[in-house]
């Protein structure tokens, strides 16, 4: 009488192993894919919420929030007072504990005041897609910036035969109003993403600091082409690699994103659109200038 076998052969084992394997790599990407698309999403609301956070702000003060600006302490640099957009909309976006705690007769960076305050994360202006650092003394960067038009913070005019178009924001200088932006808000981006330095010094994503508070059009969305970082800042060996070359020069930022193929960006009628990184770069520029005149092409 022959006896029962029990459990597998050791070849039966393989196979089971082999297409337990085959599934795992065929549902990973899925998986991988879902979970972005949910971070997307986040982030999408995210900008819709910094978006309505804007048109509060104008509702109350009859013109947009300034992009930075430089009023600071004698001797100080203009760059770290702390008043920029990211500040100007923390009573809108549930964070008005931070604006009644802050000294205004201080710079951002002041050791026992509004040092303190920045480093408490805000997690709205954290994308999920990117990794969270803190590069700096502690303080969180961020991955939203405002639009500073077609060129460089300055507004040179023009630069590498790019015409310089004013946008809805400008780091030390003017302030608009919904109404200065003729080109219709339809047609203008407001916020748009950007990608956080990930070794120590490099300080991309640092929106507290005027320099680093805003992005232009100068290049296309996840540009191969480096940013312009204030000399000290720029840590190319490390981050080149990473899809985040940058020179040294006075500030240029392109709007970046971990979503593949592609930047948010959130317009200035509060929708929030996926901007291609193969968008055509005349049509990319036209979104950020707001009173060009110029005829959207598709994206």
């Amino acid at each position: 009488m022959s006896k029962k076998r029990f459990g597998f052969t050791l070849v039966e084992l393989l196979v089971v192993i082999a297409i337990i394997g085959v599934l795992i790599a065929l549902l990973l990407p899925a998986v991988q894919q879902a979970r972005e698309a949910a971070r997307r999403s986040s982030c999408q609301n995210q900008l819709k919420q910094m978006g309505l956070a804007l048109h509060n702000y104008h509702d109350i003060y009859n013109s947009l929030c300034y992009g930075y600006t430089s009023s600071v302490p004698a001797g100080s640099d203009p760059g770290v007072s702390g008043n920029g957009w990211c500040k100007a909309l923390l009573p809108y976006i549930e964070q008005n504990n931070l604006v009644e705690k802050w000294d205004y007769t201080k710079t951002y960076h002041h050791g026992t005041t509004n040092l303190l305050l920045i480093r408490q994360e805000i997690s709205l202006y954290l994308c999920p897609s990117d990794t969270a650092t803190k590069t700096w003394n502690s303080v969180p960067n961020y991955n939203y910036a405002a639009n500073y038009g077609t060129t460089d913070r300055v507004r040179t005019n023009p630069l590498n035969g790019v015409t310089f178009q004013a946008a809805p924001f400008e780091a030390f200088g003017n302030i608009y109003k919904f109404a200065s932006i003729t080109d219709g808000l339809s047609n203008t981006m407001m916020l748009a993403e950007v990608r956080q330095g990930q070794v120590d010094g490099d300080l991309r994503g640092l929106v507290w600091y005027g320099y680093h508070s805003g992005f232009t059009t100068h290049y296309a969305p996840n540009t191969s082409s480096p940013d312009q970082l204030a000399s000290g800042f720029c840590k190319n060996a490390a981050m080149e690699p990473l899809g985040m070359p940058c020179i040294s020069g006075t500030s240029l930022f392109s709007a970046r994103s971990r979503h593949p193929g592609g930047v948010q960006a959130v317009l200035g009628d509060g929708s929030v659109r996926f901007i291609p990184e193969t968008i055509n770069i005349d049509t990319w520029r036209a979104l950020s200038g707001m009173r060009d005149g110029l005829v959207l092409g598709q994206f």
